[in-house]
């Protein structure tokens, strides 16, 4: 009886992580400006809800894992609250980039598909 030997080479291959457990609401909350950690995000539409309690600026951008920004989602003066809704292109690792002079809270829905 003969032995079989196996050897899988796997030269030259990035580390790959895999595909995160599917998370449909990511929330965040805070006082002062912030930057998210990352956070998964499949293709789709996501709705963004958030709301803000202070007298200066206020801004959210959506950017991705190399700080790129992706979209605008708020940008406004003083106290408010509201949603936007961003189409995501492509699967994979995100954050938030806040300016906030006062509380304020963020949630990040994506619907199961």
């Amino acid at each position: 009886m003969g032995l079989l030997l196996l050897v899988l080479v796997t030269a030259g291959c990035s580390t790959l992580s895999p595909t995160p457990a599917f998370e449909p609401v990511h929330e965040f909350t805070g006082t002062t400006p912030t930057v998210t950690g990352l956070f998964w995000l499949r293709a789709g539409a996501v709705i963004v809800s958030f709301e803000h309690h202070g007298d200066g600026h206020f801004s959210i951008w959506l950017e991705d894992e190399t700080a790129d920004e992706i979209a605008l989602l708020a940008n406004d003066i003083g106290e408010m609250s509201g949603s936007s809704s961003e189409h995501i292109g492509v699967a994979g690792w995100y954050m938030l980039d806040i300016e906030a002079d006062g509380a304020w809270s963020i949630r990040v829905e994506q619907l199961e598909q």
